[in-house]
């Protein structure tokens, strides 16, 4: 079975954008431009984009993660309408940390494209909102890329004469365009055999002698397989809340998940011991947690199985699974 390095990596949606290599601010007048009176923009967000692709590139990681998390175009259009930064806080955190990567990478082609066209990125108009998704599409983005970028200008730009931008009449055609034109279908149009993995996991026995890799790999797939959550439950995973006993193990979720909504109960799993210790959840936990037990740092329940034994990222635990079925 080959092996992958147990690092999270860090991948944003959609295309390579192109653009993003040469843009650049004629500034032909000497000294530097003044970033209230190129193109009639008043705005801070516009001084950000004045900034070339080439010197973004050159900031510190600390400062590029802070930009990807605090959506300042969103930020920015609520205190237009005089909201206050208390409350602007509390209203993009009603978007999940994800929801905010993926948004923070189609508003700063947003603002790429506002800046050769010297338009403002906080206001604009219907035609520009749809131009900038339709020259999305000849690049190779697809519905579902697209479909996000709608998303992140319908909660960012201010459209003028339009309510809504994500449910305009012209912006749903558009999307059923992009679709009938370059379709997308679910990845996947058949179910895999379990039982095939199931065999693999039983001949990595018995599990007092697995290396931590493979226990590792083992405990995330079962976990995987018998609940049936997506991987960000095995993620949010915290070693209080996972209780491993002798007949079965408790498992609890005290984090926001994706679908988590106020006064929706979130989920809860009791798995109950195996008879065929080979892939008894049970069996495999225990093992997991005593071998971990005196590495681990920190109170993620899965840990990198390399010498730091921190905890991992939802891509890696996603690549770990990928790992097993390959």
């Amino acid at each position: 079975m080959s092996r992958v390095q147990d690092t999270s990596e860090t991948r944003t949606g959609g295309g390579r954008d192109a653009a993003s290599g040469g843009a650049t601010v004629d500034n032909t007048g000497g000294g530097p431009p003044n970033p209230r009176t190129v193109g009639g923009v008043s705005t801070s967000a516009a001084s950000r984009c004045l900034a070339s692709p080439t010197r973004r590139k050159l900031e510190t990681s600390t400062e590029q993660e802070t930009t990807a998390n605090c959506m300042p175009l969103i930020r920015e259009t609520l205190q237009t309408t005089g909201i206050s930064p208390d409350t602007c806080a509390l209203i993009t955190a009603s978007w999940k940390p994800r929801t905010h990567k993926h948004y923070t990478t189609y508003i700063h082609k947003w603002e790429l494209f506002c800046l050769e066209r010297e338009a403002d990125p906080l206001r604009s108009t219907l035609a520009q909102a749809l131009q900038f998704l339709t020259e999305l599409f000849p690049r190779g983005f697809n519905y579902n890329a697209v479909d996000t970028t709608r998303s992140a200008l319908s909660a960012t730009v201010a459209i003028k004469d339009v309510t809504e931008f994500g449910t305009h009449t012209l912006s749903q055609r558009l999307m059923r365009g992009i679709f009938n034109k370059r379709p997308k279908f679910p990845k996947y149009l058949q179910m895999w055999d379990v039982s095939i993995v199931l065999d693999y996991l039983g001949s990595l026995s018995p599990n007092s002698s697995l290396s931590l890799e493979d226990l590792t790999l083992k405990a995330a797939m079962l976990l995987a397989l018998l609940t049936g959550q997506r991987c960000q439950i095995l993620h949010h995973l915290e070693t209080q809340f996972v209780r491993v006993q002798q007949d079965a193990v408790d498992i609890y979720v005290n984090q926001p998940l994706k679908q988590s909504k106020p006064a929706r109960r979130q989920p809860d799993f009791e798995l109950p011991r195996f008879a065929d210790v080979s892939v008894c959840i049970v069996s495999v936990l225990q093992e997991y947690v005593n071998q971990l037990e005196k590495l681990r740092e920190g109170d993620r329940f899965f840990m990198s199985y390399r010498r730091s034994h921190t905890g991992v990222s939802q891509d890696t635990i996603s690549r770990w699974l990928r790992v097993v079925l390959i």
